[in-house]
């Protein structure tokens, strides 16, 4: 018969043993769990890995086909080679020269390596003139003169002939005249601008140089200037195909100097000088016009309150109540070493002594 004690711990041991059972159950799951999982990712990171790896190559092979199959496949460049005039004997020139072009347009055909290559390269055309006389010719383009790489084509090229005017070279001497603004207010040029040299020589084609007669210098200006001044002034050709043999500029002198004007002031009054207290004077006329001559600067400061119109104070003593007397009238007024008298209307007036009473 068992005792009431062992019941207990028979009891107690087979609540710890189903507790064991229980949570080894609840972990199994958790861990598989955990196992498959780990499991899934190490899979797919290998797929992710490699799938990517082979995306990036396939990429950068169909770039690599794509830019090479675009690079030497065929483009057409619109490409500007300079034209080249040689060989022209100094005693000829080319009349028309200015007008010529300086580059041929050429359209060509080729891989754009090709192409490339064509742009980086120094290539000209050059033009034969040798032997060439007075005249006008016809020079065709030789395609063949075009120095190109192999396999490059020529679509089209621009203009294929060029007309050249040949004409004999003349050489004489002309006039050198200039042109200048006007000086600043009060200022004036005085006499005629001296130019050194005076004649220049000039070389160009015959029948354009046959009509030139003279050359101008640039403008000199002469706003600011207020004494003698030189200047070097460069020499204009009065055509593009003219040229200047010897020199490019001359030197020009010119003398400026002070504008010298007129200024007339009308109506100054005549002032007398002392009279005896009971007397008085009459003045005919009491006014006069005066007319002066002197440098811009002086005559143009000048004013009338400047200006003193008066008779000598001896004459008034000559006269006696009732009598009268003409004599001249005398002026005062400033700068008179630079400024003249040119007029005064009336020169005289009469004098009249009146007693006041």
């Amino acid at each position: 018969m068992t005792s009431p004690q062992n019941k207990k711990n028979s009891a107690h041991a087979t609540q710890q043993t189903d507790k064991a059972a229980s949570f080894k159950n609840k972990m199994m799951p958790t861990a598989l769990g955990a196992w498959i999982g780990g499991k899934l990712r190490n899979l797919l990171k290998r797929f992710t890995t490699i799938s990517f790896g082979r995306l990036v190559v396939a990429f950068f092979l169909a770039g690599t086909m794509w830019f090479t199959a675009n690079y030497e496949s065929d483009l057409e460049k619109n490409v500007e080679i300079p034209i080249n005039y040689l060989n022209l004997s100094s005693s000829f020139i080319l009349s028309n020269k200015p007008y010529l072009p300086s580059n041929i347009k050429i359209r060509i055909k080729g891989t754009r390596s090709q192409v490339s290559s064509v742009l980086k390269t120094n290539t000209s055309i050059d033009v034969d003139l040798s032997g060439k006389t007075r005249g006008i010719y016809t020079h065709r383009i030789n395609l063949e003169s075009v120095n190109l790489p192999r396999n490059v084509q020529i679509v089209s090229i621009s203009p294929r002939e060029i007309n050249l005017d040949i004409d004999t070279t003349v050489e004489k001497f002309v006039a050198v005249k200039t042109e200048m603004g006007d000086p600043s207010l009060g200022y004036q040029i005085k006499g005629e601008a001296k130019i050194i040299p005076s004649t220049v020589r000039i070389k160009g084609p015959g029948k354009v140089i046959r009509n030139i007669t003279e050359v101008k210098t640039v403008p000199v200006s002469i706003e600011k200037e207020t004494s003698a001044f030189s200047v070097d002034a460069e020499l204009i050709s009065p055509d593009s195909r003219i040229e200047f043999s010897e020199i490019q500029t001359v030197k020009i002198s010119v003398k400026i100097v002070e504008t010298s004007i007129e200024k007339t002031f009308k109506g100054l009054k005549v002032k007398t000088g002392k009279i005896p207290e009971d007397k008085k004077i009459s003045i005919e006329p009491e006014a006069v016009n005066i007319k002066f001559q002197g440098p811009y600067s002086l005559i143009n400061k000048l004013y009338g309150e400047d200006i003193k119109i008066s008779i000598n104070e001896k004459f008034i003593k000559k006269l006696s109540t009732g009598s009268s007397m003409r004599v001249e009238v005398i002026y005062d007024y400033p700068h008179k070493d630079k400024i003249s008298v040119v007029e005064i209307v009336p020169k005289t007036v009469k004098l009249t002594l009146e007693s006041k009473k």
